[in-house]
């Protein structure tokens, strides 16, 4: 026996499944034709059941069968099997691998053994790790509770299982019947041909007394098995509106939190097959064992109403708590242990008690949750639920620095949505400005400018990450000074002294800036060594309609001599622009495949005005994009295909004056490989060629050489608090 010897019921439960799996494989069976074969033998039971046979105590109909169930038991991930699951599993494979009785048998002792092994083992109580002190350990009314709303499942299992087979029962119930009233209209015309004095079908005749005798007694069975019929009928519809009923209740109780991370009860024994009326009547069936069966059937139809009057108190019983109750249940259960517990109990009193006293009280508890994700729904749940209020604020705010980065950025979005103009949090979210942590400081400038545009604390934290030493920080505030406070003494002397800054693109946004306000002359945007030093379109320029690219070249762009950017979401034309740029230069040797050209980009060459360098005439343009990396190597993986053939174009060297035109060197890299991309970009700067690259990532601007202009600014805005959307 291939027994586990692992000392948990998980790595049993494994054992288990990889026997199953075996033994599937043998047969030649996948899971789906496995979970076939268990619902063509369902089919079987229910045919016999409607025939009038009556089913087995333990059906198959009551087993998990399906593919994914059985999946997940090969994996050790589903619950353990019972014995019966075993015997048919083990029928079904069997047979499909044509093993002799014998092996069958052997087979099936082994996984029963394997299958108490696994009971056993998990049935054993482990050692466990000394538990963490928790905030708020879970109460004793947290752990009633859910076992509360466990037996009140296991009890609606059990009230829905009763009723399908009394459904099941009373069908079969109603075909005898059907059988009676038929065999009773077939005695009744019997008898009329004698009375008649006609001959009957089987040439057999009875005395005329007897026949009026027999032919009134079976016109009152007749009547009498009509009557049971409608009764069994009526309470078919009832057991129906039952069914209804207990199949609410199943899904009522089944959406509560704790239910699925509880340990299920102990099975009990199944119920007793109750026996069923005979289906096969004589071909001429003596009336006198009609009588019998009707009367069978009048005591079994008074014992099963009395069943229905009990099925109706317990489904009574079993009806939705009172709103308030249901709140108490699963507030309680956002202090179990289990954290999957507590966060599926605080999304389901997110979803219907947002705004209820209870709910508040409980989000300000779980915003000091060790776990990330409470978190996060928290102070979701707060913001959207109870903005304006001091103490949602306060417990905001105090996650607006949580060291995780969805629970602060959503705190900080937060603050803005529900307290928007608030100094308190204002105060707050101007505090993490100086966070050790530049992704911290970087969030919180855009919820500062979002919520408090025209504040001057804003300005003065602004003003203050000028001199932060990440170009990121420094960018964005720089962007910030500059769409914020035009004409602001303390904003313009910021943005003077981050003309002189180490990063390009940070001296760009300062110069633009200033230029665009008359504060420094329009030239001050081209650089004099470039080789194309600016581009622009004239205002009577229309064809383009509202294409980003189109706004930013009315207010001309200007390219550096190394490295420039264009950096923009997709569908705001920088691949045009590349492309119009190219056509502008078509006398030099360029690789701009013709097919790429289309009339839009055409349109906009002839009407683009560029402003080039005289003393530096463009030797060659390369036009750089994905058809264009790819190798005869096969091998070699995109960033390599990428990196070979910006190399060769350092390596070909000799040749002045050269331009480069690249369209998304990025796309479809790792984050961790775009670094090599940079370097290979520097090092053809170095050697004096011209660089303009379009891209749809920002993270070009961490590159001091590079001068990143963003066509579209709306683009890398952060996102705004959805206070309709739960997070996660």
């Amino acid at each position: 026996m291939s027994a586990s010897t692992a000392g948990d019921g998980t790595s049993a439960a494994c054992g288990l499944g990889d026997f199953l799996r075996t033994r599937a494989q043998e047969a030649g069976l996948s899971t789906r034709e496995i979970a076939q074969a268990f619902q063509q033998r369902v089919d079987r039971e229910e045919a016999r059941i409607t025939a009038g046979a009556g089913g087995p105590a333990d059906p198959v109909g009551g087993l998990s069968f399906s593919k994914s169930h059985l999946d997940r038991l090969f994996k050790g991930g589903a619950a353990l099997p019972s014995l019966r699951f075993l015997r048919v599993f083990l029928e079904i494979t069997s047979a499909g691998a044509g093993l002799h009785p014998q092996r069958h048998q052997a087979l099936y002792r082994e996984a029963t053994e394997l299958l108490t092994e696994a009971r056993q083992l998990r049935a054993r109580p482990t050692a466990q790790p000394q538990p963490q002190p928790q905030p708020q350990p879970p109460t004793t009314a947290a752990a009633v509770a859910a076992l509360q709303t466990q037996l009140d499942l296991e009890r609606a299992n059990r009230t829905g299982d009763r009723l399908r087979r009394e459904l099941s029962d009373t069908q079969a119930l109603m075909g005898t019947l059907l059988q009676i009233i038929d065999a009773l209209r077939d005695i009744i015309t019997e008898l009329d041909l004698d009375l008649s004095g006609m001959p009957r079908t089987a040439g057999r005749t009875v005395p005329r007394s007897l026949a009026e005798r027999q032919r009134t007694d079976a016109v009152e069975y007749k009547a009498a098995a009509e009557a049971e019929f409608d009764r069994v009928d009526h309470r078919r519809r009832v057991l129906e509106l039952l069914w209804d009923q207990a199949q609410g209740n199943l899904r009522r109780l089944a959406a509560h939190a704790e239910v699925g991370y509880l340990r299920p009860l102990p099975d009990l024994p199944p119920l007793p097959a109750r026996g069923a009326l005979s289906s096969g009547l004589n071909a001429e069936p003596a009336l006198v064992d009609i009588a019998t069966a009707l009367g069978r059937v009048q005591e079994y139809n008074a014992a099963e109403e009395q069943k229905i009057t009990e099925l109706r108190r317990v489904l009574a019983d079993n009806a939705p708590l009172a709103p308030d109750d249901e709140l108490a249940i699963l507030v309680d259960a956002t202090r179990l242990s289990d954290p999957r517990a507590r966060g599926a109990a605080l999304r389901t009193v997110l979803a219907s008690w947002a705004h209820h006293p209870s709910t508040r009280d409980t989000l300000l508890r779980l915003v000091h949750d060790d776990q990330s994700a409470i978190r996060h729904n928290a102070v979701w749940g707060l913001a959207a639920a109870w903005a304006g209020t001091p103490e949602a604020r306060d417990a905001v705010a105090a996650l607006a620095g949580d060291p995780e980065y969805d629970v602060r950025k959503t705190a900080a979005l937060g603050l803005v949505h529900g307290w928007a103009g608030d100094h308190t949090a204002r105060d707050a979210l101007a505090r993490l400005v100086q966070h050790e942590d530049p992704g911290v400081r970087h969030t919180m400038v855009q919820a500062l400018v979002q919520g408090w545009g025209d504040d001057p604390v804003v300005r003065d934290c602004l003003i203050t990450l000028t001199c932060d030493g990440e170009v990121l920080v420094r960018a964005l505030a720089a962007e910030c000074l500059v769409g914020g406070w035009p004409g602001d003494g303390a904003a313009l002397a910021a943005l003077r002294s981050l003309c002189g800054d180490v990063a390009e693109s940070v001296r760009w946004i300062a110069v633009q800036g200033l230029a665009r306000q008359g504060y420094t002359p329009a030239t001050s945007l081209v650089t004099g060594n470039a080789i194309l030093q600016a581009a622009e379109l004239p205002d009577s320029y229309q064809e383009l309609g509202t294409l980003p690219i189109v706004a930013a070249l009315r207010q001309g762009i200007g390219f550096h001599e190394g490295i420039t950017v264009l950096v923009g979401a997709n569908g705001t034309g920088k691949t045009i622009l590349l492309e119009a740029l190219a056509l502008s230069l078509q006398r030099t040797k360029f690789a701009l495949p013709v097919d790429r050209l289309t009339q839009v980009s055409l349109d906009l060459a002839s009407h683009l005005r560029i402003s080039r360098n005289a003393q530096r005439t463009p030797y060659s343009c390369h036009c750089v994009n994905d058809r264009t990396y790819r190798a005869p190597d096969r091998r070699a993986s995109g960033l390599e295909n990428r990196l070979a053939y910006l190399r060769s174009l350092a390596e070909s060297g000799g040749a002045p004056n050269r331009i480069v035109l690249i369209d998304e060197p990025l796309a479809y890299l790792h984050p961790k490989e775009e670094h090599g991309v940079f370097d290979a970009v520097s090092e053809l700067a170095d050697q004096g060629i011209q660089l303009i690259v379009a891209s749809s990532q920002a993270t070009w601007t961490a590159l001091p050489a590079a001068r990143v202009i963003e066509i579209d600014r709306s683009a890398q805005r952060v996102a705004s608090f959805d206070p309709t959307k739960l997070p996660g």
